[in-house]
C-alpha cells in the first residue's frame, strides 16, 4: 500500500508551483499576507537548493578529475622509478663483469681496481641519494597539494552544511507556520 506523502518531492512542487503563480498573479490587486510571503521564500529556497545541488556536483565532478589525474601521475612516477632502478640494476651487473674480467686478466692490477670500484660505488650511492631526494621533494609537493585540497573540501563542506543548516531551520520553522495557520 503506498501512501501518498505531502512532502513528495513531484507533489511538494507542483503545489508550490501553483500556489506562487497564484500569489505573484494576485501581488498587484491584494496585499500579501504571511502566508504568501512563506510560500513565496520556500519556493525562493527550493529554486536556491536546486542551483546548489548543481553547483556542488559540478565541484565534486572537478574535486574528481583532479583526484584521477593524480592518480595517474603516480602510475606514471611508479613507471619512471621502476626504470630507474632497472637501469642501476643493469649497472651492477655491467660492473659485476668488468671486475671478474679485470681479475683474470691482471691481478696486479687488484688494487686500482679496488679504487675504482669505491669511487664507482660512491657514483652509485649519490645517484641513490639523488633519486632519494627527489622521491622526498616529490612526497612534499604531493603533501602540500593534498592538504590544500583537504582545506578547500573542508571550507565546502562547511559552507554546504551551513546551507542545509538554514534551509533546514526555514523548512522547519515553514512546516510549524503552516501547521499554526491550519
Amino acid at each position: 500500500m503506498s501512501e501518498v506523502s505531502v512532502f513528495n518531492s513531484e507533489i511538494l512542487e507542483e503545489w508550490l508551483d501553483q500556489r506562487t503563480n497564484e500569489i505573484l498573479a494576485s501581488i498587484k490587486k491584494e496585499k500579501i499576507t504571511p502566508e504568501d510571503m512563506l510560500t513565496l521564500s520556500l519556493k525562493a529556497q527550493i529554486n536556491h537548493f536546486h542551483h546548489m545541488d548543481i553547483e556542488f556536483r559540478q565541484e565534486f565532478r572537478g574535486i574528481d578529475e583532479r583526484f584521477e589525474k593524480v592518480d595517474e601521475r603516480f602510475v606514471r612516477m611508479d613507471l619512471d622509478i621502476r626504470e630507474e632502478f632497472k637501469a642501476v640494476d643493469m649497472r651492477f651487473v655491467k660492473l659485476e663483469e668488468d671486475i671478474k674480467e679485470q681479475f683474470k686478466a691482471v691481478d696486479n692490477r687488484f688494487i686500482k681496481l679496488e679504487t675504482e670500484m669505491k669511487d664507482q660505488f660512491k657514483a652509485v650511492d649519490n645517484r641513490f641519494n639523488k633519486i632519494d631526494e627527489r622521491f622526498e621533494k616529490q612526497d612534499e609537493r604531493i603533501d602540500k597539494r593534498f592538504e590544500k585540497n583537504e582545506e578547500k573540501i573542508d571550507k565546502r563542506f562547511d559552507r554546504m552544511n551551513a546551507y542545509l543548516m538554514w534551509g533546514g531551520g526555514l523548512l522547519a520553522t515553514l512546516q510549524v507556520g503552516l501547521y499554526l495557520l491550519r
